[in-house]
């Protein structure tokens, strides 16, 4: 079976429908979380504190074995990692995540885990602020030149070898892009969307720039699969070289543990 990581949309709604009961055994031990997913479920419970927030939280112990939940690398640190093969340290953001979710696991109340929520609100708007400022160096720079597609994909690469911290480093920008398909097609699509629109602002699309982000965990070694709840996500990413690893699911295959568990093990197994 290959490991399934999700969106939040479709984590969300995972949580709601095993809030009482745990997924079985073999389907919990072939799901990872994106700590993207993660970051916007905490943020849930820091932005609207009336909400179910903590209580879908809470369920990821019936979704993955708490004790033991495998959270994806930083999506930076999955770029460093997987694509250019450069080692990168992200052990502070992923302690701070885990402990994050632990204090949340650890009461009922949203009063005593506002503190950890806000700070992690304040990661999340940090990182789409730069993912969007990133974007936006970007859309400048195809405006201004007459660029080619391996000319794009070349800046593309070039920008994130300096986002990660490997400009130093000897790597082939065809290989690089290759090993990021989905997420280079996704922003290849974005930027030829507000590169005709000269009124685009980037920090106003901003939850665009994490819908993209999800796509770099594809390019890990162990054949990750995402199942995603974006109808327009799906549909750039399944077009790319990576895109038999990419699943489309509405809520209704979800609505109960019985569905769920079907819509899963075929997601997992599937040829």
């Amino acid at each position: 079976m290959y490991h399934l990581y999700f969106d939040t949309d479709v984590l969300e709604q995972i949580c709601r429908t095993f809030s009482t009961e745990a997924l079985p055994d073999r389907i919990r031990r072939c799901i990872s979380l994106s700590p993207l997913s993660l970051l916007e479920l905490l943020q849930g419970v820091a932005t609207d504190p009336g909400s179910n927030a903590l209580e879908r939280i809470h369920a990821l112990a019936n979704v993955v074995n708490p004790k033991c939940a495998p959270i994806l690398p930083h999506h930076d640190a999955a770029i460093s990692m997987y694509a250019f093969e450069r080692s990168y340290d992200d052990n502070e953001f992923t302690e701070k995540l885990g402990e994050a979710i632990n204090v949340c696991l650890a009461t009922n109340s949203v009063e005593d885990v506002r503190d950890a929520t806000a700070e992690v609100r304040t990661v999340l708007e940090r990182d789409k602020v730069e993912a969007a400022r990133h974007f936006s160096t970007l859309v400048n720079s195809y405006r201004n030149q007459v660029l080619g597609d391996q000319d794009w994909r070349d800046l593309f690469v070039k920008a994130l070898a300096g986002r990660v911290g490997a400009m130093s480093a000897a790597y082939d920008p065809s290989k690089v892009a290759a090993r990021l398909g989905a997420h280079f097609r996704y922003e290849t699509e974005k930027l030829r969307t507000a590169s005709q629109s000269r009124d685009y602002n980037a920090q106003k699309h901003r939850n665009d720039h994490l819908d993209s982000q999800q796509l770099v965990w594809l390019a890990n070694p162990r054949q990750l699969r995402f199942l995603t709840g974006d109808a327009r996500l799906y549909k750039v990413a399944k077009a790319s070289l990576q895109g038999d690893r990419v699943f489309r699911t509405v809520p209704s295959e979800l609505a109960t543990p019985a569905l769920a568990v079907d819509l899963l093990m075929r997601v997992a197994v599937a040829n």
